[in-house]
Parts: C-alpha cells; sequence; structure tokens
C-alpha cells in the first residue's frame, strides 16, 4: 500500500531537526503549510522561523544562519521522498 502524503510529510518533519536544540522542526512547529501544487509538480513548504523578539544585530545573524540551515535540510529531505518534483522551501511573509 502507497503511504500516504501527510504521513510522508510527518516523516520528513519529524528528521529535520534545529542543529542547535536537536528538537525536529515539526515539534517547534517551524513549518506552517506544505502544499502540493499538481499543475506544476510543485512542492511548497512554508516555515515561520521568527526573528528575535528584541533588537539584537547577532541574535538576527544567528537566527538568518539557523532558518537558512534548516531550509537546506527540508529542501534535501523533500527531495529525497518526492524525487522529480520541484521543491519551494521559503520564509513565511517572503514571496516564493
Amino acid at each position: 500500500m502507497k503511504e500516504s502524503f501527510q504521513n510522508k510529510v510527518d516523516r520528513i518533519l519529524s528528521r529535520v531537526r534545529d542543529p542547535e536544540s536537536l528538537l525536529s522542526v515539526k515539534d517547534l512547529g517551524w513549518v506552517t503549510h506544505v502544499r502540493y501544487l499538481e499543475p506544476f509538480n510543485k512542492l511548497e513548504v512554508e516555515t515561520d522561523i521568527n526573528p528575535p523578539r528584541f533588537t539584537c544585530a547577532m541574535c538576527g545573524i544567528i537566527t538568518a544562519g539557523l532558518r537558512e540551515t534548516v531550509h537546506r535540510l527540508l529542501e534535501e529531505e523533500f527531495r529525497k521522498e518526492f524525487p522529480g518534483m520541484n521543491v519551494v522551501v521559503f520564509q513565511r511573509g517572503i514571496e516564493v
């Protein structure tokens, strides 16, 4: 029996971990939407990795690096599970 789309997505989100806390992005709630756009053979993965709540130049740099790493890991894992599909990972509020 073929594994459901939602089960694959849940498995990916459980595998990808924040490199600092080692918690999964699923547990952290960092992925807000995963959309499949069939006409374009495209998966859109929307994240919401918030910037620091207070002004701190170093915190912003660290958060940007963390976001970039998590986006790369998500893209790699989604491409493994859905080969041949166009995978786009982006931060909420930023146009794709």
